[in-house]
């Protein structure tokens, strides 16, 4: 059977009929179209769905606060639970398979924070913020495993990453909490790494539901955009900077270890471009940092010059990379 519909293709790799390997090559050659009617029809319902869900349930939070008063302790839990239930229903019944099911278990995982909150408020049980969102993502562990979709793994883990933040912030009470807890960058750098490196682990196992690639994207997206930020403030604060002794070794076996990983062993051109983005910033930086005391016009220009030199060199590396993990010359 021979189709060019990525929908098609991805049901066909969920039953199991096509390997992870062909689905993923599959994928790279239908990359190279322009988006079908069909496409973009796919991609807006998706957009628009998401986007009503997350207005949805915004109304849902402020609804509880603007009438927190009038509402009493059995109309606020019953409220609350009656919206858990309903999304664990439509789950039910239309199928994680369907978006309308993954809508719903979403919808049912972020719920579980606002009922935590009230019954936090209702019986003032003292909790820190900390515990909340940590108990949030505790709870919500079994709900993700169940799902076995990305979507719903990435808000389990900004719940996550938000509980141990606030840890950081607010606690701080593990013999280890000096290296990691007092340095919140540090523990979220290590939780999604690690959550990375999972979903390649199963990815490359053919666990077919792992072998979407926005969500891996994403959280290196951000893990790599906060430590590049450290790293830039190591660069101009200097020993003053946060995590001074840490962030700069750390950067650079982060980007060797992205070149190293994406480039061979699990070849993706997005990450590679995102490594060049943030080595590109962090030269830039030594640059602007050792010139700023001499800046001038000609400075100005010098530093133009080699943002330019970089991005086109970058741009064309990229290129160069790209042929040859599609296999053109």
């Amino acid at each position: 059977m021979i189709t060019n519909d990525l929908a098609h293709l991805n049901a066909l790799g969920a039953a199991g009929q096509i390997s992870p390997a062909a689905l993923r090559r599959a994928r790279e050659l239908l990359d190279d179209r322009a988006p079908t009617f069909r496409a973009w029809r796919d991609f807006l319902v998706l957009a628009f769905g998401v986007f009503g869900l997350a207005l949805l349930l915004a109304g849902v939070i402020f609804f509880f606060a603007y009438n927190w008063e009038a509402l009493g302790r059995f109309a606020r839990f019953g409220l609350l639970q009656t919206a858990l239930v309903a999304c664990c229903g439509l789950a039910a019944w239309r199928g994680l398979h369907t978006l309308l099911g993954r809508l719903a278990l979403a919808a049912g995982v972020v719920l579980i924070g606002p009922l935590l909150a009230v019954f936090g408020q209702i019986y003032q049980t003292g909790a820190d913020p900390y515990q909340l969102f940590l108990g949030w993502a505790a709870l919500a562990f079994l709900w993700v495993l169940v799902a076995r979709t990305g979507a719903v793994w990435i808000i389990w883990l900004v719940v996550l990453d938000a509980g141990v933040v606030l840890y950081a912030k607010d606690a701080g009470g593990w013999p280890i909490e000096r290296l990691l807890f007092n340095e919140a960058p540090l523990a979220l750098l290590v939780q999604n790494t690690l959550a990375l490196a999972l979903w390649e682990w199963g990815s490359a196992r053919s666990v077919a539901w792992l072998q979407s690639r926005w969500e891996p994207r994403a959280i290196a997206t951000v893990t790599l955009a906060g430590l590049t930020m450290l790293a830039l403030e190591r660069i101009f604060e200097g020993n003053r900077g946060n995590g001074a002794e840490w962030v700069l070794p750390v950067y650079l076996l982060t980007l060797g270890a992205l070149y190293g990983v994406y480039r061979y062993r699990r070849p993706d051109l997005y990450m590679l471009a995102i490594g060049c983005a943030s080595a590109i910033a962090a030269i830039m930086s030594v640059l602007l940092h050792g010139l700023w005391r001499n800046i001038d016009v000609g400075v100005v220009l010098l530093l133009g010059l080699a943002l330019v030199g970089l991005s086109a060199g970058a741009g064309i590396w990229l290129r160069s990379v790209g042929r040859v993990m599609k296999g053109t010359p």
